[in-house]
């Protein structure tokens, strides 16, 4: 085996190909929509845990489509806790779209709608709060 320093840029790429010749081949995509919103929710639920034992640690959330998901299925408490979060400033959503703008190449209605719709989603979510 070779040393990390005299690798080739194959050496690192190797898997990387692999794995797309196995895509190529029909074998399910690891970036599937059932696969991300569970990702998603894992990723959510250990949020809450971690930063509702250390009210010291913050963190930041953007896509608001995977957050209104994990919202749906979470039960009241969860929901409660992610409330609280927010509100301590623990918890911060930026960027303010359903899903996360391409800065590259989007159309300013586009922009628009999506803002539009997140913040319907939380008006009424949080407006009471």
């Amino acid at each position: 085996r070779r040393s990390s320093s005299s690798r080739t840029a194959a050496d690192l790429f190797s898997p990387l190909l692999r794995r797309r010749s196995l895509l190529r081949r029909g074998s399910v995509l690891p970036s599937s929509p059932l696969l991300r919103r569970m990702q998603s929710r894992h990723i959510l639920d250990t949020i809450v845990e971690t930063l509702s034992k250390d009210s010291r640690r913050t963190f930041i959330w953007e896509e608001i489509s995977y957050l209104e998901r994990w919202w749906r299925d979470a039960s009241p408490n969860k929901q409660e806790a992610l409330s609280n979060l927010i509100k301590n400033g623990q918890l911060e959503i930026v960027g303010g779209g359903w899903v996360m703008n391409d800065e590259a190449n989007s159309h300013y209605f586009a922009i628009i709608e999506q803002v539009f719709s997140f913040a319907c989603w939380w008006w009424k979510r949080f407006s009471a709060t």
